[in-house]
């Protein structure tokens, strides 16, 4: 591992990385659960007959085991008073490693640690247990796209004809996208509809799964449809209650290669800026 960054919820930072010359006043020395994923498979058994049906399957919790030492030895005092104090397990913390380059993060909860004092003349060590709630490790970019993306109309010099109007831009509706997700696993959206007149009744379509909205936009409406943690706002105010029951949001997530999203309403669909938000997740660095 070429380095390991941690940052606190506090916004306080820990960095390792994995050689001696490098900048990080402490070296990994081991680590675990960056490049590893587990699989839980429950089974019951036929009644008669060989095997067994699967009955269920989930990806649990990553663990996260890290070793590190101090490079020297001059500084063990201060830097085993820092990682005390940094390690804190009232903290939430996100984890960066890097390797051949590429940078991911996942959030952390620290579970145990360890940084007893060392003996003379010896390096101080730290251990750090850590638990990922979420076993998947995320994409250091967050993607945006526009469905209707706003074309320039007017140029300079511009010569306006007396008596007369002129547009300074107009949106081009294809009504889809395509969407490019290079991850390993399924991500989840974050759509957000800007209204520039009424709307009644947006849609956001994926395949034969859509969510829909019982209501009218007017404008300057913002909608956040965030499809991460199941959470849908107008104007920042929760409005979830406003969803049509029809509405499916575990079938809206976004598979590894290429998805179709596409918008519509029940009028007004002209009315509609959207922009889509997703991060690609992965399975190991």
């Amino acid at each position: 591992m070429e380095q390991i960054r941690f940052v606190r919820d506090d916004g306080l930072e820990f960095l390792m990385d994995g050689s001696f010359r490098g900048l990080a006043p402490w070296g990994i020395l081991s680590f675990s659960g960056f490049g590893n994923i587990e699989n839980e498979i429950t089974t019951e058994k036929y009644a008669s007959g060989d095997g067994a049906e699967v009955t269920g399957e989930y990806i649990p919790q990553r663990p996260l085991d890290i070793k590190a030492d101090v490079k020297d030895t001059k500084n063990n005092a201060e830097e085993r008073t820092y990682a005390l104090s940094f390690f804190n397990p009232k903290h939430k913390f996100t984890v960066y490693p890097t390797q051949n380059g590429v940078t991911r993060w996942i959030a952390a909860r620290l579970q145990k640690s360890k940084c007893d004092p060392p003996t003379l003349g010896e390096c101080a060590t730290l251990e750090l247990a850590m638990i990922c709630p979420d076993p998947y490790w995320n994409d250091m970019d967050s993607y945006g796209q526009d469905i209707a993306a706003k074309a320039g109309g007017m140029v300079f010099p511009y010569r306006c004809p007396v008596g007369g109007g002129f547009n300074t831009g107009y949106f081009l509706h294809s009504k889809t996208t395509q969407i490019i997700n290079n991850g390993h696993v399924n991500t989840d959206l974050i759509i957000d509809i800007t209204a520039a007149g009424e709307v009644v009744n947006p849609k956001i379509i994926k395949d034969d799964a859509y969510v829909r909205m019982k209501m009218t936009l007017t404008d300057g409406d913002v909608l956040r449809i965030d499809l991460q943690r199941n959470r849908i706002t107008l104007n920042g105010e929760n409005c979830i209650g406003r969803v049509d029951r029809t509405s499916s949001f575990q079938d809206m997530k976004i598979e590894p290669g290429t998805s179709v999203i596409s918008f519509d309403a029940d009028s007004g669909d002209a009315n509609m800026s959207i922009v889509l938000y997703y991060t690609p997740k992965y399975l190991g660095v």
